[in-house]
């Protein structure tokens, strides 16, 4: 589970740090810093999350036949991910809506989360799936394509810094759970 945190984290960084960049004002050089900070702290505790639960005794175990068809699962889903945003991208491109990318781009890997929900069993996942395609949807329909922030055009930003605090506190409630559970499992020091 923390694996998939870690995951969130840094994706949801690169995406607010590109957008920020991109954006490029003073402002926005804080908040990346601010980004990097929060995400590091993220990252740290992850790891200290993840050893933890490495260090419970009989916590590796071998896979079973269903976490392989997890996998493959799962890898299906993230392969038409792939597929998705590479289909949308072009898309954008061949049509000559090039302004949309972000938002449509955001709309698939929003969309990636609803499967996820069901395979891993993490009900989160489903809001994570609906707000962020709702942010894409809402960029997309409500901000126009010619709107300036700061030295970029806010449709290209605003759909990633608007989806980063949702992946941001997905993934926190994800390791606070990996982490509750290391706590209920742990043996009883004397």
């Amino acid at each position: 589970m923390s694996g998939g945190c870690l995951w969130l984290f840094v994706a949801g960084a690169a995406f607010a740090v590109v957008s920020l960049e991109w954006i490029g004002t003073p402002l926005a050089r804080v908040l990346t810093v601010g980004v990097v900070a929060v995400v590091m702290l993220c990252v740290l505790t992850t790891g200290f999350v993840m050893r933890a639960v490495h260090r419970l005794p009989g916590r590796v175990l071998p896979r079973t036949g269903a976490e392989r068809t997890i996998s493959r699962r799962f890898g299906v889903v993230f392969a038409a991910e792939g597929v998705g945003c590479g289909a949308v991208s072009w898309w954008c491109v061949a049509t000559h809506h090039l302004p949309f990318i972000a938002a449509a781009n955001i709309a698939v890997v929003g969309l990636h989360f609803l499967p996820l929900a069901q395979i891993f069993s993490v009900p989160r996942y489903y809001a994570t799936g609906v707000l962020m395609v709702v942010i894409a949807v809402m960029t997309a329909v409500m901000i126009p394509t010619t709107l300036p922030l700061g030295h970029g055009l806010a449709i290209y930003a605003m759909p990633a810094l608007a989806c980063f605090p949702v992946l941001l506190i997905t993934g926190i409630l994800g390791v606070r759970d990996t982490w509750r559970e290391t706590i209920t499992t742990a043996p009883m020091s004397v």
